[in-house]
């Protein structure tokens, strides 16, 4: 059974996609477990420092994300 991603404000259906198979979400769920264990050693203040550029993007394009 398909996914759709809806509009809740006009009830269009903007995308449908398939759901992952259990070996397909297996495979994604190893791969996260995986990189979790990379990112974990990353320092703090560097990590602080990705999100605060996140932040800076998103506030930047806030305009362009909202529509």
């Amino acid at each position: 059974m398909p996914i759709a991603t809806i509009n809740p404000d006009t009830g269009e259906t903007l995308r449908t996609f398939d759901p992952l198979t259990d070996t397909e979400l297996d495979d994604k769920i190893a791969h996260a477990a995986k990189a979790f264990q990379t990112y974990r050693r990353i320092p703090l203040a560097e990590r602080a420092a990705w999100l605060l550029r996140a932040a800076e993007i998103l506030e930047a394009e806030q305009g362009a994300l909202g529509r």
